[in-house]
């Protein structure tokens, strides 16, 4: 009997232990969006400034976590046409504590200004969906919240 309790939990640890990680990087997901700059001319996303298109990302999470650590991808796409990608550390707590807004410091994308002057070039934050809740995939959403445009002078 001793013997048979002894298998019944070392198969019950077997299944626990193959269990998902709900904790790791890929099970953190929110709303990722831009912070928004505020200038003369009203509100942007993203900004152009000497060759480089500037932006910073933000995640809002539905819960509460003590630690995020995580790269989110971004496309930079002159129409469909992707020109350029690159990944935003995303780690600093910006709710005192709380542990549900998280954000990045400005990311600067360098780019060609000469070569795409006159463009409006779109910068799309998560385009994989990654850390993007699944309610916050349709198409809505994402031109809402993970799609900002900057056209080069």
């Amino acid at each position: 009997m001793k013997k048979l309790f002894v298998f019944a939990c070392i198969l019950v640890l077997s299944f626990v232990s193959c269990s998902k990680d709900d904790d790791g990087p890929s099970a953190i997901k929110g709303i990722v969006q831009f912070k928004a700059y505020t200038l003369p001319g009203g509100i942007e996303y993203a900004i152009y400034e000497n060759n480089q298109i500037k932006f910073t990302v933000q995640l809002q999470l539905s819960g509460s976590r003590q630690n995020v650590d995580i790269d989110i991808d971004y496309h930079l796409l002159d129409g469909s046409t992707k020109i350029g990608e690159g990944k935003v550390k995303v780690n600093d707590n910006l709710d005192g504590g709380l542990g549900i807004f998280w954000g990045a410091d400005e990311h600067a994308a360098t780019v060609n200004g000469t070569a795409l002057s006159g463009k409006t070039i779109t910068v799309f934050i998560d385009p994989s969906h990654k850390h993007t809740s699944d309610d916050l995939t349709s198409e809505i959403h994402v031109n809402l919240y993970k799609k900002a445009t900057v056209t080069i002078p």
